[in-house]
């Protein structure tokens, strides 16, 4: 049986051409994974901004003293909602966001 073994030059041209390939990639990936990031924030944003007009709809105001204090005394009876609007009342009354 003939076995086949890899000299030490095509080694090292291995090693180069992965070495180069990775070296052009990673500003790729970086640059990939901050775009991500961006529009991660984006929409963060962008979600918070319709749970202020949900809640403004709703109570007529953007949160301030009085609209703490009207949900913080509603808040036995508060609906445990899966809209933006119910997130954002269930923050101000558990007094995460003042």
């Amino acid at each position: 049986m003939n076995k086949s073994h890899i000299s030490k030059p095509e080694c090292i041209v291995g090693a180069i051409i992965l070495f180069t390939l990775t070296t052009v990639a990673t500003p790729n990936i970086f640059s990939a994974l901050a775009s991500a990031r961006k529009a991660r924030t984006i929409n963060n944003a962008k979600m918070i901004g319709i749970a202020l007009v949900e809640f403004e709809s709703q109570y007529g105001g953007l949160p301030c003293e009085d609209t703490k204090e009207m949900l913080i005394d509603e808040g036995a009876k508060f609906p445990k909602g899966t809209s933006s609007n119910h997130y954002f009342s269930q923050l101000i009354v558990s007094r995460i966001l003042d």
